[in-house]
């Protein structure tokens, strides 16, 4: 008889057992496979770094942001000559950091492209997927510039015509009397101006049987680019169409001046034939004028700009999507950024030690101002008004840190010598027009002769002029020895309808001890500013210098509302010194003297060196805007360059000795257009390594914690192992 085994209890039990851990290691499986889903969804990078290596700076995650549409960056490099040395592996890595945090905002895609064996077949993948996603403006662009092309060619035949036509008028004219000239130099004219013709007429032939042959010919067979060159016809046909029109332009006047209406020596004959051949060189003239027009609002396709750049060299390219001309006939955006590859690949070295200089923060800034090319953010026009005897542009000599901070991050800066031009620049007009914020930044250089004393208060007036008109102003106050001999000083006198007092009379001195014995400071460096302002949160825990500085008082004036932006701590050896002129032109010893007659002592709550003010409108003219904003810094000079180029290398890394200068004065310029959102620490004040001061009540924590806690600590632990073993 057959009966059935039953289980004994150990079996039981390891049934159990193998069905609860199969059951565990199922849960586990799908938590991780969630876990991981979750995590591709919803991505989180933290970076734990002192130094930032591994997140982006507020500014250009701003930036990043802004973007509308996903963008690419391409660097093409030959990897063989980077991988085979030290910096340049370096140089690889810190590129690839970067480009991991731009990718996490979503907004970027980074792919190296090797070229050390030539083209490569990447690049020949990339430039397909660009014809296939572009062919619909490809064709367009090929459209529009064969369209061209074949009116350069209706435009010879013009021309042609308007030469033989030349001939008759010529006749024409010479067989009346009375000419003004001989009738060797009517005959001359006319046959130079009609040889122009026919040669402008031959030009723009050639043109248009080129571009006709550029079109019509398919790519080779061994050529990466798989489409017609149409990008090559419009150099070709710009300049012929701008002589032919210049030259139709000339003839016109020549007919007006030889056979007008109110030429008395031209034959009826003459005049008529002129008045006919004026209308069709008029005519052909705004034909070209037109053609050229229509060339000038041609997009550049990104397809031909990839392989232009990356076709025989290194490139780093940002390219975008495909734009199209404005629905007014505005040029199409940019959809290629070419970035310096140089300044992106770059390794520096430290003269101390050889060592490589991370400039990662390099990296950022510029691949974070070739993403602002791409926003759709209005740019400020920045107004650098001076009282010097000579322009400063193009050169910008003495301001190239500014100028390329601003380059990066797209102001567009125009230059005003107030001092000797009473008008502004065309450009202030214009952007007026485009409605673009406009941002006046005033330097004084120093009046050391009648001529320079002209040019200041020629400056002082149009500052004076600009503010009443409610003009957005970044005021640098220099000190006077005006107000010494009890006379007001006209570049800071206007300042009182805004309730401000600059004290250009005294520059804050410092008392300090130095090996050789006492000495004195001319500039203060301010690490707190002492601010909760937008603007004093972009320069928290930066060094930022101000030159002879000058102490700025808030007074009561209607209307008016001021924030101090930086504040210099008060100090018993700090002070406001009058006597200031004799010893910086002499360079000797400064006693301290608070108790003099024209001297300051140190305030209670400090030295006021940057103030923020607003105005109503209503204490302004009626055109001015709503609103005006006004930022006064206690300083000349504090922006250029002797005062924000030197760097130094600390911890591997290259900052500036005053990094804060630059950020107050961006973050001034964003404040005044009108765009607080913006005030954000860049990439090269984030790669500034910062130990902040401690408090006096978290010295005497840490003190009191490693004199008694240490000790109660080990106590409490041995207390707690004792009764454990108990």
């Amino acid at each position: 008889m057959t009966g059935t085994t039953t289980p004994t209890p150990a079996v039981r039990r390891r049934s159990v057992f193998a069905f609860q851990a199969a059951v565990l290691v199922f849960a586990l499986t799908t938590c991780c496979a969630l876990l991981i889903v979750l995590g591709d969804r919803f991505s989180l990078r933290q970076d734990v770094t002192a130094t930032r290596r591994h997140r982006l700076s507020p500014q250009s995650l701003a930036i990043a942001q802004a973007v509308s549409e996903p963008l690419r960056l391409y660097v093409a490099v030959r990897m063989s000559d980077l991988a085979g040395s030290e910096a340049g592996r370096v140089t690889l890595n810190r590129l690839r950091d970067v480009a991991d945090a731009f990718a996490a905002t979503g907004k970027l895609r980074v792919e190296l492209l090797d070229i050390s064996s030539g083209r490569s077949e990447r690049f020949a993948a990339l430039l397909k997927e660009l014809v296939e996603q572009d062919r619909a403006a490809i064709d367009a662009y090929s459209q529009s510039v064969g369209a061209t092309g074949r009116a350069a060619g209706e435009l010879a035949q013009a021309l042609s015509k308007v030469a033989d036509d030349l001939a008759l008028v010529r006749d024409a004219v010479l067989t009346g009397g009375n000419l003004p000239a001989s009738p060797e130099n009517f005959r001359s004219a006319f046959d130079s101006l009609g040889g122009q013709l026919r040669a402008a007429a031959a030009n723009l032939q050639t043109a248009s049987t080129e571009t006709a042959t550029l079109i019509s010919t398919p790519p080779k067979a061994d050529d990466p680019l798989p489409v017609s060159r149409s990008d090559l016809a419009p150099p070709q046909l710009r300049q012929p169409l701008s002589e032919a029109a210049k030259a139709l332009a000339s003839c016109v006047e020549w007919l007006d001046s030889s056979a007008g209406p109110s030429r008395t020596w031209a034959t009826p004959t003459a005049k008529d034939r002129a008045a006919a051949l004026t209308l069709l060189a008029n005519s052909a003239r705004d034909r070209a004028a037109r053609e050229l027009l229509a060339l000038d609002r041609l997009p550049a396709l990104r397809i031909f700009s990839v392989a232009k750049a990356i076709k025989n060299s290194q490139a780093a390219l940002l390219v975008g999507p495909q734009r199209a001309p404005g629905p007014d006939g505005s040029p199409a955006p940019a959809s290629v950024v070419a970035l310096d590859l140089d300044e992106l690949l770059t390794v520096r070295q430290s003269a101390a030690d050889g060592a490589a200089v991370d400039l990662r923060f390099r990296s950022e800034e510029l691949i974070a101002a070739g993403l602002a090319a791409f926003s759709t953010d209005v740019k400020p026009v920045v107004v650098l008004m001076h009282g010097g005897s000579a322009p400063l542009s193009p050169r910008w000599a003495g301001f190239t840190q500014m100028t390329e901070r601003f380059a990066l991050r797209g102001f567009e800066l125009v230059e005003w010598a107030a001092g000797l031009d009473d008008q502004p620049p065309a450009a202030v007009s214009a952007a007026q027009r485009a409605a673009r914020p406009i941002v006046y930044v005033s330097i004084s250089p120093e009046a050391r002769d009648a001529a320079g004393a002209m040019r200041m208060a020629k400056l002082a007036k149009r500052l004076e002029e600009l503010a009443s008109g409610g003009a957005a102003m970044l005021v640098s106050v220099t000190p006077s020895t005006l107000p010494g001999a009890d006379q007001p000083d006209p570049m800071v006198s206007w300042l009182a309808a805004f309730g401000v007092r600059a004290d250009t009379g005294r520059i804050i001195v410092e008392e300090v001890a130095t090996p050789s014995g006492r000495g004195h400071l001319w500039s203060q460096s301010i690490v707190k500013p002492g601010s909760t302002h937008p603007i004093a949160a972009a320069i928290e825990g930066l060094p930022t210098q101000f030159i002879l500085p000058i102490a700025l008082e808030a007074t009561p004036a209607a209307g008016v509302t001021s924030a101090a932006v930086a504040v210099l701590p008060p100090l018993a050896t700090r002070w406001g010194e009058s006597d200031w002129s004799s010893a910086l032109s002499s360079r000797g010893a400064l006693a301290p003297s608070p108790s003099g007659p024209r001297d300051l002592g140190s305030p209670a709550g400090g030295f006021v060196l940057a103030l923020a003010v607003e105005r109503e409108a209503a204490q302004m003219r009626p055109d001015a805007p709503t609103r005006q904003r006004l930022l006064v810094v206690g300083s000349n000079g504090w922006f250029v360059d002797p005062i924000v180029a030197p760097r130094r290398v600390v911890d591997g890394m290259m900052i500036a000795e005053a990094p804060g200068n630059l950020e107050l004065l961006e973050a001034g310029v964003w404040w005044l257009a009108g765009r607080d959102d913006r005030i954000l620490r860049s990439a090269t004040a984030e790669s500034v390594p910062l130990v902040p001061n401690l408090s006096a009540g978290a010295m005497s924590a840490l003190r009191w914690g490693l004199i008694g806690g240490l000790p109660l600590g080990v106590l409490l632990l041995g207390a707690i192992v004792l009764l454990r073993r108990r």
